[in-house]
């Protein structure tokens, strides 16, 4: 029930309730799905099925309750030419439960990233596609991150062939590399054109940035 010091803004309008604005206290009224930028909180509207635009972006998975999937941001929100990071050190990324054998199956893009900035608040270097992702604000969702390989394939068909000319995913090589200094050391999967219609995963240095070393971020939802 509205108290007589109770207004509501028009319908849609994202704002968060507060006091003494006024002498009014400000309701959110909104339709259709949640426009949290937590994606855990995130709601899809029924009947949302993959290649719809919504959450920021386009729709590329949603698993069988209807409730969880991945949003990948539109063309025009791709990064400049960045590197995967600004050295080659191992992060161990790769998200818990993962092995030699199923590192590449990861589907958790947003803890590999975590995983990464978090690696280089204590660690020489930076991760500038991470750092991107990071920051990037697009339709007021800001929980953008680099995905997986998996996550990657999911939105291949909705992307153009000149897009596809590189991109990174967050997947880090499983067994690191140890130089003369003992640090260890690892490669980044990237998907790279390889000819007019042949597109490949493989692994780069991740201090690429050799032709279209890009990224489009992906976010979550009901994860």
């Amino acid at each position: 029930m509205l108290n007589d010091n109770d207004i509501w803004l028009p319908s849609g309008t994202k704002i968060s309730p507060f006091e003494n604005v006024l002498g009014f206290s400000i309701l959110e009224y909104n339709t259709g799905g949640s426009t949290s930028t937590n994606s855990n909180t995130d709601t899809p509207p029924d009947g949302l099925k993959v290649g719809d635009e919504w959450g920021g972006g386009i729709v590329v998975y949603i698993d069988e309750s209807g409730k969880r999937g991945r949003i990948m941001a539109k063309e025009e929100n791709i990064s400049s030419i960045l590197q995967w990071s600004t050295n080659e050190y191992h992060t161990n990324s790769v998200s818990i439960g993962y092995n030699s054998n199923t590192f590449a199956s990861d589907i958790l893009g947003r803890d590999n990233s975590q995983a990464v900035l978090d690696y280089y608040v204590s660690n020489e270097g930076s991760a500038p596609i991470f750092e991107y992702a990071r920051d990037i604000v697009i339709d007021g969702y800001d929980d953008w991150y680099v995905p997986t390989q998996w996550e990657l394939t999911k939105g291949l068909n909705y992307l153009s062939p000149s897009i596809m000319e590189f991109l990174w995913t967050s997947t880090e090589y499983f067994s690191p590399y140890t130089n003369v200094g003992g640090i260890n050391f690892s490669k980044a999967l990237g998907l790279k054109k390889e000819s007019s219609n042949t597109n490949r995963f493989s692994y780069f240095k991740k201090t690429l940035t050799e032709g279209k070393s890009r990224v489009l971020p992906f976010r979550s939802f009901g994860e």
